[in-house]
This record gives C-alpha cells, structure tokens and sequence, in this order.
C-alpha cells in the first residue's frame, strides 16, 4: 500500500510521541526523531525522516505498540508494556504509567522504578531500573507490529509528545511545521536525472527516499534530507 501525499494521519493531534537516539550524556546530534501518529479509527503512521534506508512515511491500517527496556551485554528484557493499538487506548495506557516524575535521571536508584524526567539533556524520556538491572537504569524504547507474529520494528528510545515537539522546535526550527505539512498538502520534489533529465517525484508513504547507500557519506545524507525537509510546500 502506497499512498500519496497529503497522508491526513500526520497531523499534530494525532501524534503520540516520537523516538530518539541517546547517548550518555543527552540526546545524541544530528538526528531528526521519528514520530508516531495514530488516528481516531486507529490507523497509524511512524514519520521517520532519517535512517540509513532514507526518509519514509511508514503507513499502516493499524499498529500495535509496545515499550520495553532491556539490560545488558545480552540485552535482556527487564521490562514490559503493551500500550495498544488505538489511539485512546495507547493515550490512556501512558497517562496512567506508574512513573516517577523526576528533574534529572537518579544517580543511585533503589527497588523497582518507572522514572518520566520532566527537564535537562534527558527530557521527555523514561527509564526503568529494578534488583535485575543491578539498579542501573535503562532507557525505555518502542516497538511495533502489525500481527504478533510478525517482525517487531524496534525503535529508539521513547520520548513524549510535548518533549519531541520542543525538541524539533529547539534543534530545527520551522521543520516539525513542514514534516506536519505531509499531512495537509501534495509534496514533491525534483530529481535529475542523468537520462531524463528533471523529473518531479510526488512524496508517497511506504516509499523510501534518500537512502545513505546515494551518498558519499552519511552527514551528505542527513544536509539533503533536512533541505528536503526545509523545502516542503506548509
């Protein structure tokens, strides 16, 4: 299934949350976050502007999502979550996460934990510690599929709705408009081509654009795909 652009699923009520990278010290550079969307009947978009595969508006009739953290060399699963796979039900489950609300991430956590942290370089995002992780803490990451028995995506590390929003508004602003703009508008764009010369390519979901494989090194990838971005009709 391929559809063109606009995709009214991407639209800023519809979205859930997003996914980063982390390092150990904050959110890792260069990256644009993807986002997650899901409708009021439930059918849902994951927005990944860059990955090595390229930009692709991933479009499915329904999702179910999952969140999870795992420990160790053998990265172990030690915690848990099926969120759903419709929107209300997906909102409900994380607005009622047994979390602890923190400022920064605890140095020296003790028992079973589920910490949200509300503020500095690890904003937005959750992690969990317990006796099986040696106390240390783990990010909490997402995963989703369309039938349990099939291959499960797994994502970066979950980040909230409104910490995805300010960090795009931060890091690049005016491009959470554009990437919403997918959503609103036909979007297009212009590639040459040695043989056809300029041919104008419309924006399709489930179509990957810009792959790292087409450039001479990633960084090239990661400039053309934000101007991509940054030239889209909002």
């Amino acid at each position: 299934m391929s559809n063109p652009t606009p995709i009214p699923v991407i639209s800023q009520d519809n979205l859930l949350f997003g996914s980063i990278r982390l390092t150990d010290s904050g959110y890792a550079d260069r990256q644009l976050p993807s986002l997650y969307f899901m409708s009021d009947t439930n059918q849902f978009v994951r927005l990944r502007p860059f990955h090595r595969s390229g930009f692709c508006i991933i479009e499915r009739p329904s999702r179910f999502i999952y969140i999870e953290a795992a420990y160790g060399q053998s990265s172990n699963i030690v915690y848990q979550c099926e969120l759903g796979d419709t929107k209300a039900g997906i909102q409900a489950t994380l607005q009622n996460l047994p979390v602890s609300q923190v400022n920064a991430k605890p140095s020296a956590p003790t028992g079973l934990n589920l910490f949200y942290i509300t503020d500095g370089p690890f904003s937005g995002t959750t992690w969990f510690s317990a006796p099986s992780t040696q106390n240390n803490l783990c990010s909490v990451i997402l995963r989703d599929f369309t039938t349990r028995s099939s291959v499960h995506h797994k994502g970066h590390a979950l980040i909230s709705k409104d910490a995805v929003t300010k960090f795009y508004n931060d890091t690049y602003p005016g491009m959470l408009d554009k990437l919403l703009a997918l959503g609103t508008k036909e979007q297009s764009f212009t590639y040459q081509w040695a043989s056809q010369g300029d041919v104008k390519i419309r924006v399709r979901s489930n179509q990957e654009y810009f792959p790292e494989a087409s450039f001479i090194d990633q960084s090239t990838q990661f400039d053309t795909i934000k101007s991509f971005i940054n030239g889209l009709s909002s």
